[in-house]
């Protein structure tokens, strides 16, 4: 497979022993970045695995999102939108922190994160998880499925599908030198040191300004007030963007049209319906039906639409059902009604959720004072914005209306779907089968 953006962000913050503020003014303060680890640490090449290892690494990372999104969503009537890849890599990365480190309870919390987040089922899991971020940053249009993936860091001729912001900021945390290399060199990430202690709201203006930055600047005020103090020691920014892809086969705005969408509740409210009719992926299960629509680099979007009052249902055996689509999902023609949507979410706190799901020593205090130090919380904020012509596009006025050409030696199925009620959201990679993307649209 060669190696090869809709903006869809997601940003997962680590705060550790964090959370007062100072009344200066909103200023940005300087972030000094360690040259040494840069100069002379090289970030490990891509290894050549057999392309059913990642595959497995990203069914892992699925499942792991899987889990989350089930305890996210039992006691919430709101939307819900998280990354599962970029909530792997940044416990990926908590669990560095502590490498090295051979006491009981930095010990603990590296066995608890890789048993919680399915880490511990491969032996060289951040070689292997370096691979597979390498693919997804650096892959370009996919031609054609291969036994191994190569990954040639040097060799990015245009621009990646999908990117993976990562930073580290870091006011004596008491990070290890042996933490910092690995951390260089499976994950390409370096210590920022930034003065928590004097200016902790500066610090936290200073890090919201650059994650804008990085949006342009779809995702703002990332850390909320009082999450940086005086006494935080390390904090940890992770941000996936996928940019500008348009469908494959686009809605045409003339046929956007005002009608009902239905709450759980019963009540409806008006949403503003794209329509298309294409050869897509289609399935219908025992309760829900289901359409996969492509996108250009390799991407696609499945719909998940529970039968009215099974969308908890659904959530809570996703896994198996998730495994009954891709098994059942074949080529339809298809007419398809998707309400216009957009979630600028505020951002989430984690720690509960992943406490529920086992990952508690992560936050915990040990018997001795614990170096580097512990996480106090864990915040996730998404954007997404669907529309006639892909994901995040704003405005394509000159956009010729695309439609994919296909030969199709006999007449497909025909289906019809109208999503006018709460529904479930993936986005993936095809060919590694990763989800970046993972959500329920209630509202």
């Amino acid at each position: 497979m060669r190696i090869p953006h809709l903006i869809l962000s997601s940003f997962i913050i680590l705060v550790l022993l964090g959370c007062g503020s100072d009344s200066s003014e909103d200023k940005e303060i300087d972030i000094l970045t360690s040259e040494y680890y840069q100069n002379a640490v090289i970030r490990q090449a891509g290894q050549e695995y057999n392309s059913s290892i990642l595959q497995g690494l990203a069914k892992s990372n699925n499942q792991f999102g899987f889990d989350l999104l089930k305890v996210m969503q039992e006691n919430s009537n709101e939307n819900i939108l998280i990354s599962p890849y970029s909530i792997s890599h940044a416990l990926a990365v908590a669990k560095l922190l502590y490498y090295n480190r051979d006491d009981f309870d930095n010990q603990s919390k590296q066995i608890e994160v890789a048993s919680t987040a399915y880490f511990d089922q491969y032996n060289d899991f951040d070689s292997l998880f370096n691979n597979l971020d390498q693919y997804l940053q650096y892959s370009r249009i996919a031609e054609g499925f291969s036994d191994n993936y190569g990954v040639i860091v040097e060799d990015i001729s245009e621009k990646s599908f999908f990117t993976l912001g990562n930073a580290i900021w870091n006011n004596n945390a008491g990070v290890s030198h042996e933490a910092q290399i690995a951390l260089m060199r499976y994950y390409g990430m370096l210590l920022h040191s930034i003065d928590f202690e004097t200016y902790p709201d500066k610090a936290r203006y200073t890090i919201n300004k650059k994650i804008e930055e990085i949006t342009n600047p779809y995702v703002s005020q990332m850390i909320p007030d009082s999450a940086i103090t005086k006494e935080t020691g390390l904090l940890l920014t992770s941000s996936a963007n996928i940019q500008n892809i348009e469908w494959i086969t686009s809605f045409n705005k003339n046929e956007t049209k005002e009608a009902d969408f239905f709450l759980e509740s019963g009540d409806a409210v008006k949403k503003y319906f794209m329509f298309t009719k294409a050869f897509v992926d289609y399935a219908k299960g025992e309760n829900y039906e289901v359409v996969d629509m492509p996108l250009f680099r390799n991407i696609s979007i499945s719909l998940i639409l529970p039968e009215l009052g099974k969308l908890k249902d659904i959530v809570a055996d996703f896994s198996a059902i998730y495994q009954e689509i891709e098994n059942n999902l074949i080529l339809y023609s298809v007419d398809v009604k998707l309400p216009k949507f957009s979630l600028d979410l505020a951002s989430y706190d984690l720690k509960q959720p992943l406490n529920r799901l086992g990952i508690t020593a992560l936050f915990e205090h040990g018997t001795i004072i614990s170096y580097p130090k512990v996480v106090e919380s864990i915040f996730h904020k998404v954007y997404l914005n669907i529309g006639e012509h892909g994901i995040n596009i704003e405005s394509k006025d000159d956009l010729e209306i695309n439609s994919r050409l296909l030969t199709i030696e006999d007449d497909p199925p025909k289906a019809s779907i109208t999503i006018n009620r709460p529904f479930i959201v993936i986005i993936k990679e095809k060919e590694t089968g990763q989800i970046l993307f993972l959500g329920i649209v209630k509202t």
